[in-house]
């Protein structure tokens, strides 16, 4: 009689499961693969948790000393480069609060943080801090 992978006493043919080349009594079996869910699950998790090295060029992060989103100038070593994007992203976001205004469609207001907000909201979503009325 072949002996189960998990506990190592002997399994009968009617409660024999076979799976991954390893016998298993069928109680043995749900137990092994749930653990099996468990442990996969944690180093997923571990993964998934873990701090991305390279963050995208679109992709706004917080600075860490002052909090504030980061501008879109990641790669602009010139100064006057750098203050040219962060001049025609300025002026970008305060037109198109200009256009929402003007058609009555969602009123918005763009936030200390550089993103467009609802006027209905009393917090920024992005940064969290409370909107000026």
């Amino acid at each position: 009689m072949p002996k189960c992978f998990l506990c190592g006493k002997e399994v009968y043919p009617a409660e024999k499961v076979n799976s991954d080349g390893k016998i298993f009594h069928n109680v043995c079996f749900q137990t092994y693969r749930k653990q099996q869910q468990i442990e996969y699950k944690h180093t997923k998790q571990a993964e998934y948790y873990k701090k991305a090295d390279v963050v995208p060029a679109y992709y706004r992060v917080a600075d860490k000393e002052s909090g504030e989103p980061s501008r879109m100038t990641a790669g602009v070593d010139d100064e006057a480069e750098r203050q040219r994007i962060i001049d025609e992203e300025n002026k970008f976001l305060q037109k198109v609060a200009e256009q929402n205004t003007n058609k009555n469609v969602a009123q918005t207001t763009v936030c200390e943080c550089g993103q467009l907000v609802d006027n209905k909201m009393n917090f920024c979503p992005y940064c969290g801090k409370p909107m000026k009325k």
